[in-house]
């Protein structure tokens, strides 16, 4: 339902605009997130579709040391996200298609066709949730949460004989435990380079995976687990079950017509 409600959007290109122009110009876009423009507070201007936005409603202050030279919207961070996935994939099929890492033999070139099949929306949003747990690797949940995620697609990839994301994910996957191992330094500068989306679209780019998983494919068989739990002679352990019912039926109403659940 919140997918439905609030889905992750893929932004079309953009021309360039004025540089140098304030968000209370003629012709800039001043509309922000919030859906207010400009007011005389903070506002940032995105430095690749020159759109304004309150520092407040993307989370960055006005005296903020951290903020990066260049800054995204989160529309233009998807559209970073779609050419670093371009770049990768282009890599990983000239490699395939030579047979070997010097790229000396073989046909190099890796068709259009075959790049568009293996950079579709979803596996850009992929990376873009790798790229936000890879930022928190020093939370050790975070980089288990990497490594479970890659493990799932692997397999995932593997079924449907897609070798060239076999590759990719066996890369990120040995790249992100050297960087867990490496000084922390060097990590934390890499991470600013990443396309990095807020948190709340974050959610949003979970949300969109999790409608197309074979997760959620099974979920009327998990209900069914929980509510057997219900049947459970200890009191804690119906409670728990009636939290997680009552949290997924107020997500998704449409729950009480399943079969398992009536």
């Amino acid at each position: 339902r919140m997918h439905a409600e609030a889905p992750l959007l893929f932004p079309a290109d953009k021309e360039e605009v004025d540089v140098a122009a304030q968000p209370n110009d003629a012709g800039e876009d001043a509309r922000c997130v919030c859906g207010h423009g400009y007011d005389g507070s903070f506002m940032l201007d995105c430095d690749k579709c020159h759109r304004w936005f309150h520092g407040e409603c993307v989370g960055v202050k006005p005296n903020d040391d951290n903020i990066a030279r260049e800054w995204y919207c989160d529309s233009c961070q998807l559209s970073r996200a779609v050419a670093d996935q371009r770049r990768t994939i282009t890599r990983l099929l000239s490699l395939a298609d030579c047979g070997g890492e010097d790229g000396t033999q073989g046909s190099a070139a890796a068709s259009e066709e075959a790049v568009n099949a293996l950079c579709t929306e979803e596996e850009v949003t992929k990376q873009l949730l790798l790229n936000y747990l890879d930022a928190a690797s020093s939370n050790p949940a975070s980089s288990a949460a990497h490594r479970s995620l890659l493990c799932q697609w692997h397999f995932d990839a593997a079924e449907r004989k897609e070798f060239v994301l076999c590759r990719l994910y066996e890369e990120q996957d040995a790249a992100h435990t050297e960087r867990c191992r490496g000084p922390r330094e060097l990590h934390s500068g890499r991470v600013r380079s990443l396309p990095l989306l807020t948190r709340d679209r974050i959610l949003s780019a979970t949300r969109r995976l999790l409608v197309g998983s074979p997760l959620l494919g099974r979920l009327e068989t998990m209900i069914a687990y929980v509510l057997l739990v219900l049947k459970e002679p200890l009191p804690s352990a119906r409670t728990k079950a009636i939290k997680a019912i009552s949290g997924v039926v107020a997500a998704d109403p449409s729950t009480l017509e399943m079969a398992g659940v009536k």
